[in-house]
C-alpha cells in the first residue's frame, strides 16, 4: 500500500449477515490488521459492506456502489483542487504582469516569442473554468451516491472495533425489520437498499 499513487477504494464485505445472531468482536479481530493499514494510507478508502445473498437480498450492490462513489468523490475532489490551483496560478500570472516589472517581462517575452504574464494567466484562468465545470458535472452523482454510503461503517482513525460492531448491528436490525415487517417495500419489490430505510 506505500507504493500505491492513486485512490483505492475496498469493500470488507460481509456476506449472511441475516444469519448473525449477534456482532462480536471475533467477527472483525481477523481485519485488524487490514483496517490498520487502510488507515495509513491516504489512498485508501475502506469500509465494512454488510449483505444479505440468501432468498430475501440485501444491500448486495453496496459494494460496488461503495467502489463507484470513492471514484466519483476523489475525481470531483481532484478537479476542485485543479481548479482552484490554476485560479491561483492566473491571480500569481495577473501579479507578475503589473507595474513597473510586469512591463519589462512584457516587452522580454514579446521580443522573445514567449508568451505574456496575461496570456499565461488567461490559459491557468481557462483551466481553472474547464476543471470547475468538470467538478460541477459530477457534484450532484456524487453527492446522490453519499445518501447510501454514508450508512455504511466507514473505516476510519477514530473508531474503534466496538463502533464497526455498533454500526453493523444498526443495519442488520434493518435487514431483520425489512424481512419481518408485512408492509415492506423489501417483500413487494425485493429493495436492496431496505436495511437503509
Amino acid at each position: 500500500v506505500q507504493d500505491v499513487e492513486h485512490p483505492i477504494a475496498l469493500s470488507i464485505i460481509l456476506t449472511k449477515v441475516d444469519l448473525v445472531v449477534r456482532f462480536e468482536e471475533e467477527l472483525l479481530s481477523p481485519f485488524k490488521n487490514l483496517i490498520d493499514v487502510i488507515n495509513a494510507s491516504e489512498w485508501v478508502l475502506g469500509a465494512f459492506v454488510p449483505i444479505s445473498c440468501g432468498i430475501k437480498s440485501a444491500n448486495v450492490p453496496m459494494p460496488l456502489l461503495f467502489t463507484l462513489h470513492a471514484a466519483v468523490i476523489l475525481k470531483a475532489a481532484a478537479a476542485a483542487a485543479f481548479s482552484k490551483e490554476n485560479y491561483n496560478q492566473a491571480l500569481a500570472w495577473m501579479e507578475k504582469s503589473q507595474g513597473i516589472s510586469g512591463f519589462m517581462r512584457w516587452v522580454g517575452d514579446k521580443w522573445n516569442g514567449n508568451p505574456t504574464d496575461r496570456q499565461m494567466a488567461e490559459r491557468q484562468m481557462n483551466e481553472a473554468f474547464e476543471n470547475y465545470q468538470q467538478f460541477e458535472a459530477i457534484r450532484k452523482p456524487a453527492e446522490a451516491l453519499v445518501k447510501y454510503v454514508e450508512k455504511l461503517p466507514l473505516i476510519s482513525t477514530d473508531k474503534s472495533t466496538r463502533r464497526y460492531l455498533e454500526e453493523l448491528s444498526v443495519i442488520k436490525l434493518g435487514i431483520g425489520l425489512s424481512q419481518s415487517r408485512s408492509d415492506s417495500l423489501y417483500k413487494i419489490h425485493s429493495d436492496p437498499f431496505d436495511a437503509f430505510s
